[in-house]
């Protein structure tokens, strides 16, 4: 992303918002991924849940947590 040929602060604010709006939308996207086919396999279930937690931790972070049963019905 180039903002130095923007001509006002506003202008600039704008285009680095837009810049991480797409990264968080797809950080979101590939998190939410992750959380559906994510198995248990051999890990014991502390394991799995504090991966599970993380992966529910990071999407929160972008600004839209996942309410509980939206987690259940992933998992």
């Amino acid at each position: 992303m180039q903002v130095v040929s923007l001509q006002t602060p506003t202008k600039v604010w704008k285009a680095i918002e837009e810049s991480f709006s797409s990264l968080t939308r797809t950080r979101s996207v590939n998190t939410r991924l992750a959380l559906t086919t994510t198995q248990k396999g051999s890990s014991m279930i502390p394991e799995y849940y504090a991966k599970m937690k993380a992966l529910a931790d990071e999407i929160a972070s972008t600004g839209r947590a996942l309410e509980d049963d939206e987690f259940i019905a992933m998992s």
